[in-house]
């Protein structure tokens, strides 16, 4: 379940960018720029809606197939308004590839936070073992070596799983969802003694 539960919040994430993208295109150049975009929002949804609940809307049932229509004329023709038709499905064509390896690349590393948090599980649960296993029989020395095992290797687990926390969702936002939401930097230079 909580794999499942990291694939959901990652497609959550970048529909969400996606979202923030047709937005910002749509402010910067014009609605007709975000049409596109909007095209793959509906076709990730109605993906996820088929598969979550395929009683709604089974997938490929005669309003998916609808769905699916309208967003691929979405995608194809709308990609690049006031350009040649050609051009445009040749445009959607190189940006469904980009998008189909993009996005299992991008949905894939919210996986990445599952398998940290579950491997920092197992190595707490290793290391206690490893505390209470290999403590000798002497009243004095036994505990002895039991927390000195706690301490090092419980010590180890938490760093490590710290500074995973700090990392990856960090890494999440500003790769898969500044790039999702087509985020460009800006701002100001920064000048400390000036």
């Amino acid at each position: 379940m909580m794999f499942n539960l990291a694939l959901i919040l990652g497609g959550i994430q970048v529909i969400f960018g996606m979202i923030i993208k047709v937005f910002n295109r749509a402010i910067q150049f014009g609605f007709m720029y975000g049409v596109s975009t909007i095209g793959w929002i509906v076709l990730l949804l109605s993906f996820y809606i088929s598969a979550l609940l395929p009683d709604v809307l089974p997938m490929g049932g005669t309003i998916h197939l609808i769905i699916l229509g309208i967003s691929g004329v979405a995608i194809f023709l709308f990609n690049s308004p006031g350009k040649n038709v050609f051009l445009n499905l040749g445009l959607g064509l190189w940006d469904t590839y980009n998008m189909a390896t993009g996005l299992l690349g991008d949905i894939l590393s919210y996986v990445r936070l599952f398998a940290l948090g579950l491997s920092g599980g197992i190595l707490a649960m290793v290391f206690t073992d490893l505390a209470v296993g290999m403590s000798p029989d002497n009243v004095i020395l036994g505990p002895l070596v039991t927390i000195l095992i706690f301490i090092i290797g419980h010590g180890i687990n938490i760093f490590m799983n710290t500074l995973g926390a700090i990392v990856h969702p960090m890494r999440l936002t500003f790769v898969e969802f500044f790039k999702n939401s087509e985020f460009n930097g800006g701002g100001q230079k920064y000048q400390p003694f000036t």
